[in-house]
């Protein structure tokens, strides 16, 4: 009877300090979904541990994307991404590098694709597409799959611009008239390596498609030289799907296949080894474009809670990673980016598509930082307090004290970089000091 006392007695002080907490931000105007649950109760984004007995959790009915910041070893996954999705009550579509998660989550939702085992479960590439509702939506489903092949570069001039946009026409042109012969992608991406620039543009006029034909025809004509060079940049895009074997089983067309309409029912887990993943990243940019492209266009009233987690987010080049996040937050999707530092982003992005980014995640969680620019940026995120100060005066006319009230950071940036099993949760309604939730411990 008194251990139950004493624990009641624990959980009502918890409560109490959080709620403290958060009305002394001035945020409590602002509506935050930021629970406190016990670890049998917890369910949807566990944050990490409060108090002696609670854990910090966003419910997986809630709204809110999530970025997670943190270097290798700082428990990313395993304090973060591995709880959660054990809490997690929907589907998800998780980037698992090594398969330390899939190992690590049983559930029987649980489907893995894995591009270097020869009885992995396929991926259907052509899904969409195939179930396109018109000829112009099949044509712009294609065109979307050249896109993730040949993504914008933030750093491209006026010459690697134009070589880029004409390859990317070049492999339109050949996707849309080769897929109206019936070949699958894998097949499409030989058929077109194989090709000199020449006999490629033959053949896709020899096709009659009238789209791919107008495609390719700003390329008549133009100097041998400069064609050799749209074209090697077009099989740079898909060499690894026309010469990687394992590749050709793990990406076709089956009776049963992954697609991303499949999380609707399932969970799925894109397994790649931490030292294969730059070889991978055109797979991963492709099915993540996919996979954005099918969650934006689910109804507003969707009734499974979708998360998405991309650990390594900065790894995988540039995403339409922006327009995802405004549009999915309506449709009971939530994004979940795990990345090391905001320098990581600014190469990719740019700095004022990482700001834009940023403003679009309600919960930024730090597990630690040591750039520089990432603690800076918390730091004045955190604000500021007021603390009082005392100072002794000795005079003619004996002691006195006199007191003054200064303004200095809540968080220190150097703090960031010091954290432990500690990690700061910035959501809506303030801050929160949270220890790390361990999913081994």
């Amino acid at each position: 009877m008194l251990i139950t006392l004493i624990a009641s007695m624990f959980i009502l002080i918890t409560i109490i300090d959080f709620k403290r907490k958060k009305a002394k931000n001035g945020t409590n105007n602002v509506k935050s979904t930021l629970k406190l649950r016990s670890k049998k109760k917890a369910e949807g984004i566990v944050f990490g541990k409060k108090g002696w007995f609670q854990l910090a959790c966003s419910p997986s009915s809630a709204e809110g994307h999530l970025a997670v910041f943190g270097g290798s070893g700082s428990g990313k996954t395993s304090a973060l991404l591995i709880p959660t999705l054990r809490a997690w009550q929907g589907s998800a579509f998780v980037v698992d590098i090594s398969g330390d998660i899939s190992a690590n989550v049983q559930k029987s939702t649980k489907v893995i694709f894995d591009p270097e085992n020869a009885n992995t479960t396929p991926y259907d590439v052509f899904y969409a597409v195939d179930n396109a509702p018109d000829l112009d939506e099949r044509n712009n489903r294609l065109k979307q799959i050249t896109f993730a092949l040949l993504p914008e570069v933030l750093q491209d001039n006026g010459t690697s611009k134009y070589y880029r946009e004409s390859a990317r026409e070049m492999l339109q042109a050949g996707f849309i008239a080769y897929y109206d012969k019936g070949l699958d992608f894998v097949d499409i991406c030989k058929q077109m390596t194989s090709c000199s620039p020449s006999l490629l543009i033959d053949d896709i006029r020899a096709s009659g498609n009238d789209v791919a034909v107008k495609l390719i025809s700003s390329l008549i004509g133009i100097p041998e030289g400069t064609l050799s060079g749209i074209k090697q940049e077009a099989d740079k895009a898909i060499s690894l799907f026309a010469t990687n074997k394992k590749l050709e089983k793990a990406l076709r067309r089956a009776k049963k296949s992954i697609s991303p309409a499949l999380l609707e029912k399932r969970s799925v887990y894109i397994r790649v080894a931490d030292e294969k993943l730059e070889i991978f990243a055109p797979l991963m940019r492709l099915i993540m474009t996919q996979t954005f492209s099918h969650l934006s266009a689910r109804p507003n009233n969707a009734n499974l809670p979708i998360l998405l987690c991309l650990d390594e987010f900065a790894s995988f080049g540039q995403l339409e990673i922006l327009p995802a996040l405004r549009k999915l937050r309506k449709k009971k999707v939530r994004v979940m980016l795990l990345t090391q530092s905001l320098a990581d982003l600014d190469l990719i992005y740019g700095i004022s598509d990482r700001r834009a980014m940023l403003d679009n995640l309600l919960y930024k969680v730090v597990l630690s930082a040591s750039e520089p620019e990432t603690q800076t940026y918390f730091s004045k995120l955190a604000g500021e307090k007021t603390v009082t100060r005392s100072s002794v005066t000795r005079g003619q006319n004996g002691i006195s004290e006199s007191k003054v009230d200064i303004r200095e950071h809540a968080i220190y940036p150097e703090e960031f970089g010091r954290l432990g099993d500690n990690l700061i949760l910035f959501h809506p309604a303030g801050v929160e000091r949270l220890r790390k939730n361990f999913y081994y411990k």
